[in-house]
């Protein structure tokens, strides 16, 4: 700051262009957007659409398979749980039957805590 001899340089600003680098590559831009290319793209593209089609169901469809298959699922667990009830001894029984309701108990208290705000 103190030096009365320093002079700034002058910045160079190059002159002539407004694109920037490698803006000038893509001159061949058609005059109307709505021109066709004569190009094979659009055939290709027909192409690829065609192998990507899929039979369309109907939401109805698709629904009714979803109950369907719900209803084998439980259908298919009672069947288990029938098979295993008809194997247990008297005891077993007793002691399922047991738990189930403490389940139920447990179940319902978390239900009131919950409802009370506790």
């Amino acid at each position: 700051w103190d030096a009365e001899d320093f002079e700034p340089s002058v910045p160079v600003v190059p002159q002539g262009t407004d694109r920037w680098e490698g803006g000038d590559e893509d001159d061949d831009v058609k005059d109307n957007w709505d021109d066709e290319d004569d190009d094979d793209t659009k055939d290709e593209a027909t192409k690829v659409t065609a192998v990507e089609k899929k039979k369309k169901r109907t939401l109805a469809d698709i629904l009714k398979e979803k109950e369907e298959k719900k209803k084998r699922e439980i259908e298919e667990r009672k069947a288990r749980e029938e098979a295993a009830k008809k194997d247990m001894t008297p005891e077993e029984l007793a002691a399922e039957k047991l738990r189930q309701q403490k389940l139920a108990e447990e179940g319902d208290l978390e239900l009131a805590k919950d409802m009370f705000g506790m």
